[in-house]
């Protein structure tokens, strides 16, 4: 995919389905009839030919 921004976010889903076992997860970029949007994520670049990287805070937990 050709992004000629310097930013780009992405929206990411999660399942509706709340029959998943206790840390299981699973987010899509594609919104359908069985997701729900679970949050957005920013990238950013200082320029069209330079790396991307993520802005976004992000926490992981066990």
């Amino acid at each position: 995919m050709s992004i000629r921004s310097t930013r780009y976010k992405v929206a990411l889903f999660r399942p509706l389905n709340l029959d998943q076992q206790p840390g299981e997860y699973n987010l899509t970029d594609v919104q359908t009839e069985n997701t729900e949007f679970a949050f957005n994520i920013m990238f950013e670049r200082n320029n069209p030919e330079s790396e991307w990287r993520l802005v976004t805070p992000l926490k992981f937990t066990d």
